[in-house]
């Protein structure tokens, strides 16, 4: 009722109706003190009871935060005195025999951090800093290594082992934080404050080895100190200037509350654990409150009683106030702005109908409701529509506060609106609350959304585009836009794009001025400000790296008003790539076919020269005849030798001429049962002829019991003389020419294979030259890949395709891999240089 009598004199005083004045007598102004004498009285009262409950609390909470403090250094005390203990009898495991040390030491270690979560490492290092023990086994994943912690740690470990050694006892270090580097709050909270302990071991053991303890502050105190404990008071490690280090909890303290600070004796800096209580509902308080509140309500019956009787000299003034409420009711019902009022405490006071009509609720369904309001209608707004009034309220300037937010109408809607917070203050300059006014902006908020929608779209599509996208001005080369693709490949700068013009030094035109009475671009073509067309030019950088780009540019209107010079560039690299293998490629069948001319006329050779070679050993076999005849033993044996050795090398000449022939013929794949032994000499004398030229041996080991074959025997023969020139040409380029008698010669080995399971016929060819790139395996049996300068890359794909086409296999090793033992066995070849090929055969013979 107080209330009210204050409220209606701060309206009369607003107000000023008409002779309000005289209606108040001296009996009225009675009337008016009494409850307001009897009031203070009773409020006095009340305070009185309140802060001696309060007072009473307060020694009680301090009482209790020296008790449980002194209690929690004890204990930490008391465990550093038993973990001392047990790390001395830690220090004593290690004997002469380092293996049982070892052992003995991982076993104690483990037990004592499984009873121990304050302890994050155990070491024991050597005094040489040379063997080093500890746990948890963590190996290369080992946190204390990592670049983050690694010096911090052994820069505390090294000052605390100075001071141990000092001492001759155990020493504490100093705290230390250490970033956190795991994904898991947790450890990286018992991680962030550690601190070392180094027990010198060489006082009690002569292995010399020092035992370190890597401690965690937060473990250590959440074990230590006792969870009904911590419910009553917040723990925090404070340094010498009273600042705290790490505390244990963040809940909120009350301004004025019980603080004690109790100094750790066991660390070699000033720092002491400092509690803070926090706030504790009574009972007491409780059950005063109650009754008090029912005293009170009493009190405000009387009051209303008291008032009642002075209503009928206020109808004057009432009236008055009718009017002129009416009055600026009238305005505020016609406003179209959504005015809310709220009282200091956040409650609202007052809703105008445009604000009730904007968010569906009645006044009567909003006046005394407090945040959060029924208009907020999710947690998101909750959240960020009290952030922004709480911030607005706190406000001290007395200016007006300008914040957007969203809120929600009863039937759903959402709505954007622009809230205007301003303080309402009254006559005195007292600040009685804060009224709000409101906006609805949705549809322009949405008209906005639609345009940055639109300005994603475009963007979206310019930066998924395979081209680079750049803008320039013309008139000084600012670069005005780029798209992603574009800031990749050639970075920020518009200096690619002048270059991809031809313009590096950044002149665009001569002609291009700042008078507006100059038409910059009249001499333009027309065709360079319509739509992009397919007209594109081809560029290459090689300032910048060497690739190829398709460049189209056009000139369009920018946002400014003015031209800008629009370039699109594609890379083409790849292209240009695809079209210089496309012309190696007709190179190469370009030398095919004149290799197969080149075998053709060598076929036309052989065949004309079998001939005369057939008449020189007729004649010398008919000179060997007459001979023969002739008397004369010594004339014979002068001359029929020599006679006879040029008939054997003419027949030679022409079995030469006759392989050679049926080597370069093309004919379809003739199988017959023939014998290996046969194929592999006539494939050994064709390569016999490259090797001789080049001083090389080719060496054949051939067994004489293996049996016939169903093949191709020129097809093989043309395998087998493809893979020993290869050899020849790999060992003559990895060996000089005087070197090569020395060389191991080039092996043709023949034998049956039986690691498969099925036995086959093996022919190896094993050189001893530069050998094969590892990477270049994969690739030696496709189709015109060569590693010779001058090769065409099809011999090995053919070769391949020959012994495919026998149900065989084709492949290649270095002598210098692990592989080559199960191939290799002999002690004389190679087995650091050189490669060798592995022809393998099926043995079935089919008809």
């Amino acid at each position: 009722m107080i209330f009210k009598k204050k409220t209606l004199r701060r309206f009369t005083s607003w107000f000023k109706p008409a002779k309000s004045t005289q209606i108040f007598t001296n009996q009225s102004v009675d009337y008016l003190y009494t409850p307001i004498i009897a009031s203070m009285l009773f409020m006095v009262a009340m305070f009185t009871i309140l802060w001696t409950l309060n007072n009473q609390e307060t020694k009680q909470a301090e009482i209790t935060l020296f008790r449980d403090i002194d209690y929690s250094e004890q204990r930490i005390q008391v465990n550093f005195d038993e973990n001392e203990e047990e790390f001395l009898i830690l220090s004593k495991v290690f004997t002469d025999n380092i293996s049982n040390s070892t052992i003995e030491f991982y076993q104690r270690t483990g037990d004592l951090l499984s009873r121990h979560t304050e302890i994050l490492q155990i070491r024991a290092i050597s005094t040489d800093n040379v063997r080093t023990l500890k746990y948890p086994l963590n190996g290369g994943d080992d946190w204390t290594d990592a670049l983050e912690h690694k010096n911090n740690v052994i820069k505390n470990y090294q000052e605390t082992l100075q001071d141990a050694l000092k001492s001759g006892n155990g020493q504490y270090g100093k705290l230390f934080n250490l970033e956190p580097i795991s994904s898991n709050q947790s450890i990286n909270r018992n991680r962030s404050l550690v601190f070392w302990y180094v027990q010198p071991t060489t006082i009690f053991s002569s292995t010399n080895y020092h035992i370190a303890v890597l401690y965690s502050m937060p473990a250590l105190l959440s074990k230590i100190i006792p969870k009904d404990i911590l419910s009553r008071h917040r723990f925090s490690i404070i340094n010498e200037n009273g600042r705290p280090i790490i505390s244990l909890s963040e809940k909120n303290l009350n301004k004025i509350h019980a603080t004690h600070q109790i100094r750790l004796i066991k660390f070699p800096e000033n720092i002491s654990l400092q509690a803070e209580s926090y706030p504790s509902p009574s009972n007491i308080n409780y059950k005063m409150l109650y009754w008090l509140v029912i005293g009170l309500s009493a009190y405000v019956i009387w009051s209303f009683w008291s008032i009642w009787r002075q209503m009928k000299s206020r109808q004057d003034i009432q009236k008055n106030l009718i009017q002129e409420t009416n009055f600026r009711r009238a305005i505020e019902e016609s406003n179209p702005v959504g005015l809310r009022v709220h009282d200091m405490d956040g409650r609202i006071n007052y809703v105008n109908p445009a604000f009730c009509k904007m968010v569906g609720w009645s006044a009567d369904e909003l006046y005394g409701k407090y945040p959060p309001f029924p208009f907020w209608s999710s947690v998101e707004e909750v959240t960020n529509n009290m952030l922004k009034l709480d911030n607005a309220f706190k406000t001290k300037t007395g200016s007006i506060v300008g914040i957007e937010a969203t809120i929600t109408s009863k039937a759903g809607k959402k709505i954007a609106v622009r809230n205007f917070v301003s303080p309402m203050i009254d006559a005195k300059n007292r600040q009685t609350g804060w009224i709000n006014s409101l906006i609805d902006i949705s549809e322009p908020q949405r008209i906005r959304e639609e345009l940055a929608i639109s300005q994603q779209r475009f963007i979206t599509v310019l930066e998924g585009l395979d081209a680079a996208i750049s803008v320039i001005n013309p008139k000084n080369g600012e670069l005005l836009f780029t798209n992603g693709l574009y800031r990749e490949m050639f970075g920020n700068s518009s200096a690619a794009h002048l270059q991809l013009i031809g313009n590096p030094d950044g002149v665009i035109s001569d002609i291009l001025t700042e008078d507006d009475s100059v038409d910059d671009y009249a001499g333009i073509p027309s065709a360079m400000l319509l739509p992009i067309t397919s007209d594109s030019e081809e560029v290459q950088l090689p300032s910048l790296n060497e690739n190829w780009y398709e460049v189209r540019r056009r000139y369009i209107p920018w946002t400014d008003g003015g031209l800008a010079q629009l370039l699109i560039t594609t890379d083409i690299s790849s292209r240009k790539l695809a079209e210089e293998n496309l012309r190696n490629q007709e190179e190469k069948l370009q030398f095919s076919s004149r290799l197969t001319t080149m075998g053709e006329m060598a076929s036309s050779i052989a065949h004309e020269l079998n001939q005369p070679l057939a008449a020189i050993n007729n004649y010398c076999m008919g000179v060997i005849t007459r001979v023969k005849n002739y008397s004369d033993p010594n004339f014979q044996s002068e001359i029929l030798p020599a006679l006879e050795k040029a008939s054997a090398q003419a027949l030679r000449a022409g079995t030469i001429i006759q392989r050679i022939r049926n080597f370069v013929k093309r004919s379809a794949p003739q199988r017959i049962i023939c014998r290996i032994e046969d194929v592999v000499q006539q494939s050994v004398e064709l390569a016999e002829i490259d090797a001789k030229r080049y001083s090389l041996e080719i060496r054949s080991l051939v067994p004489s019991n293996l049996p016939d074959y169903y093949l191709d025997p020129v097809l093989i023969e043309q395998v087998i003389v493809n893979l020993l020139k290869n050899g020849i040409d790999s060992m003559r380029s990895s060996t000089p020419l005087h070197l090569r008698s020395l060389v191991i010669p080039l092996h043709l080995i023949v034998d049956l294979d039986k690691s498969s399971g099925n036995e086959m016929l093996r022919i190896r060819i094993i050189d001893s030259g530069l050998g094969i790139q590892p990477a270049a395996i994969p690739h030696i049996f496709e189709p015109f890949y060569s590693t010779k300068a001058e090769g065409m890359g099809m011999g090995l794909n053919i070769c391949r395709s020959v012994i495919e086409s026998h149900q065989g296999r084709l492949y290649v090793v270095n002598n210098s891999d692990i592989a080559i033992e199960e191939i290799n066995t002999e002690t004389y070849l190679p087995k650091d240089k050189g490669c060798t090929f592995v022809v393998l055969l099926p043995i079935g013979v089919h008809n």
